[in-house]
Parts: C-alpha cells; sequence; structure tokens
C-alpha cells in the first residue's frame, strides 16, 4: 500500500488537521459502529476491529483488523463519513 512509510500524525497534529478541514463527524466512532454491524455478518465474524488513521492532511485509512492476525488498510482520505463506509465496504 503507498506511504507504507508514513509517519502516523501526533495526537495534538490531528486536531489541527480536523480543524483544516472541518471535520464534524467521529469517524473512529463510525468505524467502531460498523465494526459491531459487520461482526454480525458470515462476512464480517473474524473482524476484531476497524481503526481511523490519519497519516498527513491528504492521507486517511481505515485499518481493518481480523482473527489470525491478518490486516486490511483501506483508502478514506478525504472521505465524509457515508463514503468512508461504502470504501470500507468494498473491501469486504
Amino acid at each position: 500500500m503507498e506511504n507504507k512509510e508514513a509517519e502516523v500524525v501526533k495526537e495534538e497534529d490531528q486536531e489541527v488537521y480536523e480543524e483544516a478541514f472541518m471535520i464534524d463527524e467521529d469517524k473512529q466512532a463510525i468505524c467502531d459502529a460498523l465494526c459491531k454491524a459487520l461482526q454480525l455478518t458470515v462476512a464480517g465474524n473474524d473482524l476484531i476491529s476497524i481503526e481511523y488513521k490519519i497519516y498527513g492532511p491528504w492521507t486517511q485509512r481505515a485499518i481493518l483488523r481480523f482473527r489470525g492476525g491478518n490486516t486490511q488498510e483501506v483508502n478514506v482520505s478525504m472521505d465524509g463519513g457515508v463514503l468512508m463506509i461504502r470504501d470500507i465496504m468494498k473491501q469486504m
């Protein structure tokens, strides 16, 4: 995946990025709720978590963690909540 070397944004810097984009959605809460819903399905029953990560002002990823240690990164850069859900669902 691109930007594997990218450093995760420091917590205090994340607030600056969120303000710059005027983000008023709690993307991690959306990921948590989507994860719980997917865990109720056959396709998502091995899903452990979905973590929202900001790597920079233009690079955001959803990290899906599965039983057995597998992970999958989904590009959710510049997505609003609904589009982020769609992008994650396309990868399931």
